[in-house]
Formats: structure tokens, C-alpha cells, sequence
């Protein structure tokens, strides 16, 4: 059995909060990204709506930088600590329900399985297992469930055949490789990054993302698809699709924005705009 290992950064902290930024936005995710071509320690946030009009606050930074470990520093930290004060600003109301839970899991890790003939007869191995990715990407539930699936149509293909189960667990290691390509591309272009560096092929396909993502601020349509592929909900074949390969070829129209792109009646929600 083979096992693969990337590991990268500090590490995330997350908030629950909720109050007044639940009249910003309606179920829209605000991102700030870092940024990798600085050469210096990447920091990064997510402001995330989930149930019960409360949102999930979550700030990362990667080795060589210091992630929240308390309400203080993750206030600060969100205010001054990133590219933009964006999230620091909507949250500075905000009422919280939880105290700032702090992990420095930021592994990526995959075990060689499909390629093992040492498992015995019928043990199929998922999920965490199998794969344990960054989880500043959020793929542990998403990569669990496709686990499930393809257990479930490898079982109807071959049936409960004890005997059938390497078979099966190729399948699954099949359905481990694009949270691993999506997780470890960008995680590995990090200097910080402890692993193997990055092929010629993840070279090209950071060249290709990242014109995307530059497309993606101006391009909605552009940035639906994107979303839709890192976050696992449609397969590495929509890599093809035209809004995607539009913004890969075009690339960013204007120069970057010192600002968010945000609407008027949006800005005027900001707590430093009342």
C-alpha cells in the first residue's frame, strides 16, 4: 500500500455568528482568496449561510502564518489579518454563538487501497480512510457520500461478492482522484507546503484554474461552474464546459479591484456604512 501526503499550513478557526449579517446577503458565500503569487504565507476566509439564519465563519492561514486561537484574535485577525477587511466588516455586529474552535489539520492524505491486494476478501474501505483532504476545501462529507455511491453501483454491478471487492475498491480510489488533484494543485504551490512538489501537469492545471478564478470575478456564469467543480457537485468532465474554457482563454478583462464588487444597497448594509 502506498500512502500520499501533502501537508500545508497552520491551519483554519471557525465561528458560528449570526445577527445582522443575515440581512447582508440571502444564502450567498463570501470568499476571500489567497494569494500565491506573493511568495509569502497565504490567508484566507469564508463567510458561509447555513441553517437557521446562521452563518459559518471560517479564516485560514497557511505555515509561516498564525490562524485565530480565540474571539479576540479572530476578530482582529478578520479585520486586519487579510487581503480585505470584507469579512472583519460584515461580522462586526454579528451576535456569537459559539466559542472559535481552532484546527491545524491541514493535511492532504491518500492511501494507495486500489492498488493493494493485502485487504482481505469482502473489506472495502471509504471515506477518511481512503482519502483526507485540506479541510479548508470542505470535500470530507462530499468525498464520503461519492464513496457511497460508487459502493452502491459497484455492489448492483458485481453483487455481494466477497471475492469482487478489489474490484470495488479501485472504484472508489477512482473517486478520490479529483478532491485530490483540486486539493493538492493548489495546496502544493505553496513554498511552505511539505510533500511532492508540483508535476508538470499540476502546473498546468494551476496556469488553467487560475484564469478561471481571475475570469470568474467579472463572469457569473463564469464563477457558477467553477464553484460547482471545487465544491464536488458535478465531475471533473465539466472542466469542459464552454463558460469555463471562455474564461480560461479570455482571462481577466480589467485590472483587479482594490474593492469588493459589491452593489450600492449592498454596501449601505455595512456595519461602517450606517
Amino acid at each position: 500500500m502506498t500512502i500520499n501526503a501533502i501537508v500545508i499550513g497552520a491551519g483554519p478557526s471557525g465561528l458560528l455568528a449570526a445577527a445582522s449579517i443575515s440581512r447582508f446577503v440571502d444564502s450567498v458565500t463570501v470568499m476571500i482568496m489567497p494569494d500565491i503569487t506573493t511568495g509569502n504565507p497565504g490567508r484566507n476566509a469564508v463567510l458561509m449561510p447555513i441553517e437557521g439564519g446562521r452563518w459559518l465563519v471560517t479564516l485560514g492561514a497557511t505555515r509561516g502564518s498564525t490562524s485565530p486561537a480565540d474571539d479576540n484574535e479572530f476578530m482582529e485577525f478578520a479585520r486586519h489579518g487579510l487581503p480585505h477587511g470584507l469579512v472583519g466588516d460584515l461580522i462586526a455586529d454579528a451576535e456569537p454563538l459559539s466559542d472559535t474552535w481552532r484546527s491545524r489539520s491541514t493535511t492532504n492524505r491518500r492511501y494507495g487501497f486500489g492498488n493493494s491486494s493485502d485487504l482481505p476478501p469482502g473489506l472495502i474501505v471509504v471515506g477518511d480512510a481512503v482519502a483526507a483532504f485540506n479541510r479548508v476545501y470542505g470535500h470530507g462529507l462530499s468525498f464520503a457520500a461519492r464513496c457511497a455511491l460508487a459502493l452502491r453501483n459497484a455492489v448492483q454491478k458485481y453483487g455481494p461478492d466477497p471475492m469482487r471487492s478489489p474490484y470495488v475498491q479501485s472504484t472508489i480510489a477512482e473517486t478520490s482522484q479529483m478532491p485530490w488533484q483540486i486539493a493538492t494543485s493548489q495546496d502544493s504551490r505553496y513554498r511552505e507546503t511539505i510533500g511532492q512538489p508540483p508535476t508538470r501537469s499540476a502546473d498546468i492545471r494551476h496556469i488553467f484554474a487560475h484564469r478561471i478564478v481571475q475570469a470568474a470575478a467579472e463572469r457569473p456564469a463564469v464563477a457558477a461552474a467553477w464553484i460547482d467543480i471545487i465544491s464536488l457537485s458535478r465531475p471533473t468532465v465539466t472542466m469542459a464546459n464552454p463558460a469555463l474554457l471562455m474564461g480560461a482563454l479570455l482571462g481577466r478583462r480589467r485590472p483587479p479591484r482594490p474593492d469588493p464588487p459589491l452593489t450600492r444597497v449592498e454596501r449601505q448594509l455595512l456595519p461602517t456604512q450606517r
